[in-house]
């Protein structure tokens, strides 16, 4: 199958329609391995959901001391503390959109009528 198939099968997936989800997977080794990948990282995040590790107090001083470094080099001027601070927070939000995200896959695909 092509590449634009397993892309409709993953619209079938949104669009709720999981016999069509499951044809297409069951003959699609790209999406096979897709899957395996998926799951392999999904358990390991399991493993891993109570070993929490503390960002450093010097964290944002470590970054925009970095960035200073790179800006210098480019010829760019060095971004203020709140823009920094801004960064840090869209990336968190997207580090829990795609969390969000893979728990509600795997809540639907154990939920799903075999």
């Amino acid at each position: 199958m092509s590449h634009l198939a397993c892309r409709i099968a993953d619209l079938g997936e949104i669009i709720d329609s999981p016999e069509l989800v499951g044809r297409h997977r069951t003959s699609c080794l790209r999406c096979q391995a897709e899957a395996v990948r998926t799951n392999r990282l999904l358990r390991e995040l399991r493993t891993m959901r109570n070993q929490l590790q503390p960002a450093p107090d010097d964290l944002v001083e470590r970054v925009a001391m970095r960035l200073t470094s790179v800006t210098a080099d480019a010829g760019r001027p060095l971004p203020t503390v709140s823009v920094v601070h801004r960064a840090f927070a869209a990336a968190g939000a997207i580090a829990a959109a795609v969390a969000g995200a893979a728990v509600v896959a795997v809540w639907r695909r154990s939920h799903a009528p075999a």
